[in-house]
């Protein structure tokens, strides 16, 4: 009588055996998660507080840190929304990604132009799905006072890991963007060519704001 008994323990554990696993999975994909964010933004402070770089080689260095640690690609076909993204031809998407890769550059080297002094605290992490982990950080002041909390949604690529959104107190990047985007391309009356000249235009005096009639960054 016991040998069906144990036969069904032994089944049962069988079924939940995978679900077991999940666990250490995730510990282990959030923490890679966590050591790459922690990496990246001590890295940047690192770059910023050094006042023997150079101002050029400190921009040039934080922009390779950039296009290696976030998927622009990604990030610049979630902020068009995908069916202004197939509506452009070919020719359109070269511009519009490598001006979308500027703007992103320019939207994080203001932010970190404004350092004085701050550290940077990776805190928490947990998976989101199979490849996706939310990072939490503090931008910390010297002086005391709120830290700016800083979450970074990290995909797990295998070889590699992304980021693939910012949210800043609450304040996703990407969907900022998104909402910025469909407004101007409304505003140019869905010409996109009017629409990637204005990026353009944006783009290259600094303005990292993407309305027609904004003037701020």
């Amino acid at each position: 009588m016991r040998a069906p008994r144990f036969s069904k323990i032994v089944f049962a554990f069988l079924l939940i055996l995978p679900f077991l696993a999940l666990p250490a999975h995730a510990t282990e994909q959030t923490q890679r998660a966590l050591s790459f964010i922690s990496k990246l933004g001590n890295s940047a402070i690192g770059i910023l507080a050094d006042k023997s770089i150079p101002q050029e080689e400190a921009s040039r260095r934080f922009r390779a840190m950039l296009h290696d640690d976030f998927d622009l690609n990604l990030l610049g076909k979630f902020a068009l929304g995908p069916t202004h993204w197939r509506a452009l031809n070919p020719q359109q998407k070269q511009e519009y990604m490598k001006l979308f890769e500027r703007l992103v550059v320019d939207i994080y080297s203001d932010r970190f132009k404004t350092y004085n002094g701050e550290t940077f605290k990776a805190g928490t992490a947990h998976a989101e799905s199979a490849t996706d982990s939310y990072v939490t950080s503090f931008i910390v002041s010297p002086g005391g006072g709120q830290p700016i909390q800083v979450d970074w949604r990290v995909r797990d690529y295998g070889d590699r890991r992304q980021v693939i959104d910012v949210i800043v107190e609450g304040v996703s990047m990407s969907i900022t963007k998104r909402s910025e985007f469909a407004s101007a391309i409304q505003q140019q009356g869905g010409d996109y060519s009017a629409f990637l000249e204005l990026l353009r235009a944006k783009v290259n005096s600094g303005d990292t704001t993407v309305q027609d009639g904004d003037s701020g960054k």
